[in-house]
């Protein structure tokens, strides 16, 4: 299942770095590679890292999170939780920095696919939609590594 993900999400990002419809007339550029979109794709991966990192987390304001965590370790770490929230908000400072952006998608794509396995797995009960939440993941990482890959 994880790699029918991978599959689908390097396809839906090639396919759309490869669409010529939003390339303007008369130029080389794509709208994907623009300036515009991957500083705002930036800004987009870094939200969602921090958002689900310190709103959910750390704060601990959607409780469900703190559940799933506890559900998949098989013991209460109340604790945990914020650690994890906090190496969350670490990889959105990471996207804004910009450092080494493809070993910054890999790191996210083994994150994501690996959290994602295992919350359907032993939390599955737990989650609103597991098939939403691996769609909107799967869009995340397209957008993760469009930024990534994107010739700057």
């Amino acid at each position: 299942m994880l790699i029918g993900v991978a599959m689908r999400v390097v396809m839906l990002t090639t396919c759309l770095r490869n669409c010529r419809c939003l390339e303007p007339a008369g130029t080389e550029m794509h709208l994907l590679q623009s300036t515009e979109f991957l500083v705002f794709s930036g800004v987009l991966i870094t939200s969602v890292w921090w958002v689900f990192g310190l709103y959910c987390k750390v704060l601990n304001r959607v409780p469900r999170h703190r559940q799933i965590l506890e559900r998949v370790m098989g013991i209460r770490w109340g604790w945990l939780i914020v650690l994890v929230g906090i190496g969350e908000m670490l990889i959105g400072v990471w996207v804004q920095t910009g450092w080494e952006r493809p070993a910054c998608a890999v790191v996210q794509t083994v994150i994501i696919l690996t959290m994602n396995l295992l919350e359907i797995c032993f939390a599955g009960d737990l989650l609103i939609s597991a098939p939403r939440m691996v769609a909107l993941n799967g869009l995340l990482l397209a957008v993760v590594w469009n930024w990534a890959i994107a010739q700057r």
